[in-house]
């Protein structure tokens, strides 16, 4: 197979050309592609390496833990992303040419588990559009794809659906040296979704105003895990909801999904996401059609067109309705790739300064680029398509193209 770019040069030729000195943005983001490339090529020789092991009826995964210095685990995991390579030329192919990294490779491989012969050879008839997937798209939207692909020959994962909420567990210990009690378990990705929606939902209820009470950790991450775990004893306990604020009533869940997947199950271009609190949820679309009876969750249905939601000066924090049509827009902080769901919205009129709470002039931005705006005299200019044009300080102009728009 031809490599999705132009033919590489070898890993030498590449190397080299890391010694020449970058002066100016440009030179640097072209360095990063090339390390980018030469990494995944790497990966292609590693996977191969491991394939000849294999063939020798060594034992490849205790070799690579001990050469490299890493765990059995992972040098398994090496194994397993060979054997995929493998049992997809077309997916080698693309991992020696450096369009396809073995991270990718690693995704495939999660995905395929549990299949049978049968579908894995649906799955492989299919690998042209998997490696240009992989070659141009983000991790999180890759991953998509092949869920999509997968859920199509699993006809749309019922089957293993129920088998999930079979092997639902859940059970409590008590760490001895701290005192602390820890909950373990594994749920159903529906129960999951909901429960992390709930709990993302009364954390924003809570807290939203920025009352964070004494005591909390200062780490970020740290902080809003003590922040979620004070939201479900809150949910647990009975706190009480409502009080008039934007969100509403019931769990923070986003479900996008387009039309002919909600009447007809799963096709090639399909678009089917559940995320809650930042997290990603795989469920088959039988659960998303009995969701549209639910009054809690109500599901996004993506089609040609949608609602422009304009709000004005009634409300200064976005409403529910709008964070989940932003979320149809955005599956990250619009300036990085940070998960949406770890995003403030920001106004781009700033509100202070007379802007309007109006889906057109709503963005979602992560914290460290909230800061950068607000603190750092970076300036935001949205064009009517979502083209979003970035101004920092020392007068350099950064250009983000719109969205991808996910329709049916």
């Amino acid at each position: 197979m031809s490599s999705i770019t132009d033919t590489p040069p070898d890993l030498v030729a590449l190397a080299l050309s890391l010694r020449t000195p970058s002066v100016d943005v440009a030179g640097r983001r072209e360095r990063l592609r090339v390390i980018g490339r030469m990494r995944n090529m790497l990966d292609g020789e590693e996977a191969e390496t491991l394939r000849e092991l294999d063939q020798l009826n060594t034992f490849p995964a205790a070799l690579v833990a001990e050469e490299q210095r890493t765990s059995l685990s992972a040098g398994q995991r090496l194994c397993d992303r060979a054997a995929t390579a493998a049992a997809m030329p077309e997916l080698s192919a693309a991992l020696d040419s450096g369009d396809l990294s073995g991270r990718k490779i690693d995704m495939v491989t999660s995905q395929l588990r549990g299949l049978s012969a049968e579908q894995l050879d649906e799955v492989a008839a299919q690998a042209d559009r998997i490696v240009r997937a992989g070659a141009s798209l983000s991790d999180r939207e890759f991953g998509s794809v092949m869920k999509r692909i997968v859920d199509h020959v699993r006809d749309d994962g019922v089957e293993r659906f129920e088998q999930q909420r079979r092997d639902m567990r859940f059970g409590l210990r008590t760490n001895a040296a701290t005192g602390m009690v820890v909950p373990y378990g594994q749920f159903d990705p529906e129960f999951a979704a909901i429960l992390t929606g709930a709990i993302s939902a009364e954390c924003e209820r809570l807290f939203h105003g920025g009352q964070i009470p004494a005591g909390a950790p200062t780490d970020h991450l740290a902080r809003q895990e003590h922040l979620d775990a004070l939201a479900l004893k809150s949910l647990v306990t009975g706190g009480q909801r409502g009080g008039g604020d934007a969100w509403g009533p019931g769990p923070d869940v986003s479900v996008i999904v387009d039309a002919q997947t909600l009447l007809e199950g799963t096709h090639e271009g399909s678009v089917l996401e559940v995320s809650a609190g930042g997290t990603l949820f795989d469920l088959p679309v039988e659960v998303i059609r009995r969701w549209l009876d639910s009054a809690d969750i109500t599901p996004v249905v993506v089609a040609p067109g949608g609602q422009r939601l304009m709000m004005g000066r009634t409300i200064r924090t976005a409403s529910r309705a709008q964070r989940r049509a932003l979320r149809n827009l955005y599956s990250t902080c619009a300036l990085c790739e940070t998960s949406f769901d770890h995003c403030h919205v920001h106004h781009v009129d700033w509100w202070e300064h007379g802007g309007t709470t109006d889906i057109d002039r709503l963005l979602p931005v992560c914290t460290r680029h909230h800061a950068y705006v607000h603190h750092e005299g970076w300036q935001l200019h949205l064009a009517p398509d979502r083209t979003l044009t970035v101004t920092l300080l020392d007068g350099t102009v950064r250009v983000h193209s719109p969205p991808r728009v996910r329709s049916g």
